[in-house]
Formats: structure tokens, C-alpha cells, sequence
């Protein structure tokens, strides 16, 4: 029976009014639930992921007044494309599978990140010669190898969504298990358990860690790297990083969690926080957080970029072949004649289509831009002039 008109009218008014409040409600942060304030936007439809390859579409930066963390709203939309980014992943696909190397931007020295944490892991003296080891996010096994060699005594333990790397990572030596279900299915408590690059992409990661908690040993440890926003621009592009941690943020996440912080380093691998925590009740004293001003600033740096990128002449190189230069060959697209990469286990392979050569291959005649903050762009200049004349610094007034 069709509706009086009346009726169909008010009928349609309500749903319009009900779509209209669910456009205007803001989103909720993933950790303590209260509401989220966008930032600036950026001004290119351009993002990367995880694994370095370009993505589509304008991130949505936002902040958290309460918790004072940086996010990207776990929407509907960003489960979405997380899961076809997760579904797709290529490892060090720049590499053939080879861990990234980390470069000092001064010395040149150039180590692969697990070797970095392993030394410093090493020196802190927190850990037995004995003991059961879980690598969450495992992905090929870098980390277990380099922590296998160690110590040879622990038994390993690696997680991951997926079997595509089981076989690879069950032939490492001090491997007992590959496991791809909840980890709450796992039957055994573990001395160490490892989140390198995986904090970042857990949707609630305070209920994620609280479930971490209970698979440690009463004195076990929690090993943790991540992303510092503070000196980090281009992690606000990764499309499937939902959480963008400061110190600051993540020792009270971890405080909330029912973890005690022993140790953290911003400087173990560059733009990059490492820490070791434990499970505790130590007090936590809240510090001033310059998160959301670091975001801010980034995003301005980002937008600045954008407009000398698109003003430069071409061709021109990029210097990397991670995260910032996938970024830039995006928006500069047919100018980009060449990545330049330090990483050996990289140079004469390619990288979405363009050619990645070491800067010896390099004739003076092309440009190279140099993707990072101003002051660490000139410690790159001056360490690598004597092998190339021609470098592109961005161009930005503030420092961090």
C-alpha cells in the first residue's frame, strides 16, 4: 500500500537527518575511545604502503586530544584497504626478500635493521642464554636469524597472518613453530616476545597488547620498534599504519597496557623508537607530548614537497627506494629517471618500473632530490659530494 504523501515526506526527512549525524559524528580513537580532530589535509591523492608500493587516495591524519596519539581512523574503508595491502604483501621486494639496510645519513655505515637491535638487545643484559622467543609479525624470518645467532640456546617461535613464509622461516635454525592462528592459541608462555613494525598497523592496540601480556613468563620481556612521528614525515603516508607513536605515547600505551618500560633509544635505527618493557606497575609520569605539532609540521613539510616536485626539471633521481621515494615517484611520475640506493642487495634491480643504481652510476648531469628533513638531507650532501656534484635539498623553514 503506497504511503500518503505526508507520511513518505517525513519518512525520507528522518533518514536524510539520520545520514547527515552519522557524516558529522567524528571518529572514535582506537585506544581510549574518545573523539579524533583531523588535521591538515595533504594535497596529493597519494599514499604508499608498508611494502613500498604506491596507493591511491588522500590519508586522513587525525589526533587524539585525550591520549594525545596520532592515527588514522579505523574506519570501514581503512580495514578494507589494509586487508588487500595484507592479501598482496611483498617483502624487501627492492631486495629480492633481503632485509632493509639502515644507513647512518653521516657516517654512511650501513647495518640491516635486526643487526642494529640485536646489538643493542645484546648489550642491554636482560635476556638468559635460555629461553622461548616469539616473533610476532615474523614475515621471512629476518629477525629470527639474526637473533638465532645470538643465541643459539632459545627456542623461536614466529607468527604471521598467512603461511606464505612458513617454509621459509620452519628452516631456520632454533625455529619450533610457525603459527598463523590467534595467539591465544599458542600453549605455551614465552620469555621474549617481538613486535618489530607491527604495533603500528593493530587497530586497538592497548587490547592487543593486554592479550600479549598474558603469553609472557612472569619475568619476560616485551621488544617493540616502531615509527617516531617525531622524526618521521613520510609514516604518515603508509596507507596500513593506523597509529603514528611519539616516546611519549607509546611508554603510556605500553603504561596502560600493564607494562613497565626499561629501556627505549630513538637512535638504534634512524627515525625510529626501540624499547624494552616488562610487566609491571611502575608509576607513570605523564609528559608533555609534541606529537600533534610534529604531525602538523610534517604535513606542511609533505605539501611543501609537493610543490617542488612538481616545479623541478627533469629527469631526475631519487635518493632511497623505500617509503619517501615511492611516494615522489608518484606524484613526479615520468621525471623520475632513476632511484639511488647505498643497499647493495638493491642496486641494479628495479623499483615500480624505474631502474635503482648505486651513485657511482650516476652522470653528474642529473639532479638527485633528496626526500628527508633539510638538516639530514646536508649530511647526506656532504658525506656523498665527492662521488656526485649534482643534489636537490628540500627546501623547508622549520626543523625538528
Amino acid at each position: 500500500m503506497k504511503l500518503p504523501d505526508t507520511v513518505a515526506i517525513t519518512h525520507l526527512f528522518s533518514l536524510n537527518k539520520a545520514k547527515a549525524a552519522l557524516r558529522n559524528m567524528k571518529p572514535q580513537c582506537h585506544i581510549c575511545k574518545s573523539e579524533l580532530t583531523q588535521l591538515q589535509q595533504l594535497l596529493v591523492e597519494w599514499q604508499v604502503t608498508s611494502d613500498c608500493r604506491p596507493w591511491a587516495g588522500k590519508p586522513i591524519i587525525s589526533s587524539c586530544e585525550k591520549c594525545r596519539s596520532i592515527q588514522k581512523p579505523v574506519t570501514t574503508r581503512w580495514n578494507q584497504q589494509a586487508s588487500i595491502i595484507y592479501n598482496t604483501y611483498q617483502i624487501y621486494a627492492q631486495g629480492d626478500g633481503a632485509e632493509q639496510v639502515s644507513f647512518d645519513t653521516t657516517s654512511g655505515i650501513g647495518k640491516a635493521r635486526s643487526q642494529r637491535i640485536m646489538e643493542w638487545l645484546k648489550n642491554s643484559g636482560e635476556l638468559d642464554d635460555v629461553g622461548k622467543l616469539l616473533d610476532v609479525g615474523c614475515g621471512n624470518g629476518s629477525f629470527l636469524r639474526t637473533f638465532g645467532f645470538y643465541y643459539p640456546e632459545w627456542k623461536m617461535y614466529g607468527a604471521e597472518l598467512d603461511k606464505r613464509n612458513k617454509s621459509q622461516v620452519e628452516q631456520i635454525k632454533g625455529v619450533v613453530l610457525f603459527h598463523t592462528e590467534a595467539i591465544n592459541k599458542l600453549k605455551m608462555n614465552f620469555d621474549l616476545i617481538v613486535l618489530i613494525h607491527v604495533l603500528e598497523h593493530i587497530p586497538n592496540p592497548l587490547n592487543f597488547l593486554h592479550a600479549l601480556r598474558e603469553k609472557l613468563e612472569n619475568n619476560g620481556r616485551v621488544l617493540i620498534q616502531v615509527p617516531n612521528i617525531e622524526r618521521s614525515p613520510f609514516d604518515l603516508l603508509i596507507a596500513d599504519h593506523c597509529t603514528h607513536f611519539s616516546s611519549n605515547t607509546i611508554i603510556e600505551l605500553l603504561y596502560s597496557a600493564g607494562f613497565e618500560t626499561i629501556k627505549i633509544e630513538t637512535g638504534i635505527v634512524e627515525k625510529e623508537i626501540t624499547l624494552l618493557a616488562k610487566v609491571g606497575s611502575a608509576k607513570y609520569r605523564e609528559q608533555p607530548c609534541e606529537g600533534i605539532n610534529h604531525a602538523e609540521d610534517h604535513i606542511s613539510l609533505l605539501n611543501s614537497l609537493v610543490n617542488q616536485i612538481v616545479n623541478l626539471e627533469e629527469p631526475i633521481g631519487i635518493f632511497g627506494s623505500s617509503i619517501a621515494a615511492t611516494w615522489i615517484s608518484s606524484i613526479a611520475r615520468k621525471k623520475v629517471a632513476f632511484f639511488v640506493d647505498e643497499d647493495r642487495s638493491r642496486i641494479g634491480k628495479t623499483h615500480v618500473g624505474i631502474p635503482i643504481k648505486g651513485i657511482d652510476q650516476i652522470p653528474n648531469t642529473i639532479n638527485i632530490f633528496i626526500p628527508m628533513y633539510p638538516d639530514s638531507a646536508k649530511n647526506v650532501v656532504s658525506r656523498l659530494k665527492p662521488q656526485h656534484s649534482g643534489f636537490i635539498i628540500p627546501s623547508y623553514s622549520k626543523q625538528i
